[in-house]
């Protein structure tokens, strides 16, 4: 609804929380959008688990960060619907795939 002190705040935060976020239902550092569970994320609904060192670093809607290239990351995704990591464009799903 408005920033509160000097960070970006989310929606029904109070005071200056030292979040870096905006945006609602979102959880990690660096996030913006709407229900984002990663960081350095914007979008939708965008999520990463599983890397040693990276989980996040997303931008689009509805993407599922998890470790394929390497074990280190999960994440670096752009686009729409993808699945795994360092991917980006339309409904890419690389893990899938691996397991056929």
């Amino acid at each position: 609804m408005w920033n509160s002190g000097t960070a970006n705040t989310s929606i029904g935060a109070t005071g200056n929380t030292g979040a870096i976020t905006s945006g609602f239902d979102n959880t990690g550092q660096f996030v913006s959008g709407f229900g984002n569970s990663a960081d350095q994320t914007s979008g939708l609904f965008n999520k990463a688990s599983g890397g040693a060192l990276l989980n996040g670093d997303i931008s689009g809607f509805f993407n599922t960060g998890i470790p394929n290239v390497t074990p280190i990351a999960a994440g670096s995704d752009s686009g729409l619907f993808n699945t795994g990591s360092f991917v980006s464009g339309l409904f890419n799903v690389q893990q899938l795939l691996k397991q056929l």
